[in-house]
């Protein structure tokens, strides 16, 4: 869990098992310490419902590929930071475009922020 398969979530779940709930958490916490900085923590925040700290993870991460991963646990939650967070990446994408191809990715992350809560008229998109 810590070493070989640092993050697994499998073996995350068989360990949860072996423990009353009362003891687990304080065992959750001494986990995530000691997992190395390459592991996966993010599925392990999902499957205990630690959204907070997930989103903190979403939102440090570079690109979209994590808010994409967990869009649909957060989108309710946090609607505003991940619009936040598209907005700043496409921003960067739009000033470093070049090609047609580059256009029709932001053209497609603006239609993806249009299904969001103030995602069509939010206060910096005109």
């Amino acid at each position: 869990m810590l070493e070989y398969k640092a993050g697994d979530s499998d073996i995350f779940k068989e360990l949860k098992s072996l423990y009353p709930e009362e003891q687990w958490e304080e065992k959750r916490e001494t986990i995530f310490k000691k997992l190395p900085p390459y592991a996966s923590v993010d599925k392990l925040y999902e499957f205990e419902k630690l959204y907070d700290r997930l989103l903190k993870r979403v939102l440090d991460s570079t690109g979209l590929y994590l808010l994409t991963e967990y869009e649909t646990c957060l989108k309710k939650l946090y609607p505003q930071e991940l619009l936040n967070k598209y907005e700043t990446v496409v921003r960067d994408m739009a000033s470093h475009t070049s090609d047609r191809k580059r256009y029709r990715e932001i053209v497609a992350i603006l239609r993806r922020m249009q299904k969001y809560p103030e995602g069509k008229s939010g206060p910096n998109r005109d």
